[in-house]
């Protein structure tokens, strides 16, 4: 939903957000420039909270067409709401379970985001030296 000059939905600020932003951008070389100069392939994916359980076997299954030289995930951290930031260096990856009781139940930041402290911060500050 538009309310003045901002965007309010859920992941409005996440994913969503910036897929927004990439095409926005799109539009607005097609506009001023009428072609884009390359050749440019979207895949929009929004498993990822549930481990894109489908990824592989579609990128398998459809190798050629993904084919690029140039990779853009649109997701990672924001400095601040009125701050675009570009983020790189994300290399590589690692899969790992940490259980941490933190707090009975599970939640998720679409539904308590803001409310709850954020586990990943409280892991961060906790001092794992005492028992």
């Amino acid at each position: 939903m538009l309310r003045g000059d901002r965007w309010y939905g859920r992941g409005a600020a996440d994913n969503k957000g910036q897929h927004l932003v990439n095409l926005k951008a799109i539009e607005l070389i097609l506009a001023e420039q009428g072609a884009l100069g390359f050749n440019i392939t979207f895949l929009f994916e929004a498993g990822e909270e549930i481990g894109s359980p489908q990824l592989d076997e579609y990128a398998a299954a459809h190798r050629e067409p993904l084919e690029a030289d140039v990779f853009i995930a649109s997701d990672g951290p924001r400095q601040s709401a009125d701050k675009p930031t570009i983020f790189l260096g994300a290399r590589g990856g690692a899969t790992f379970e940490l259980n941490v009781p933190l707090r009975q139940g599970g939640y998720h930041s679409g539904n308590w985001g803001g409310l709850l402290a954020q586990s990943s911060d409280d892991t961060g500050r906790r001092d794992w030296n005492t028992r």
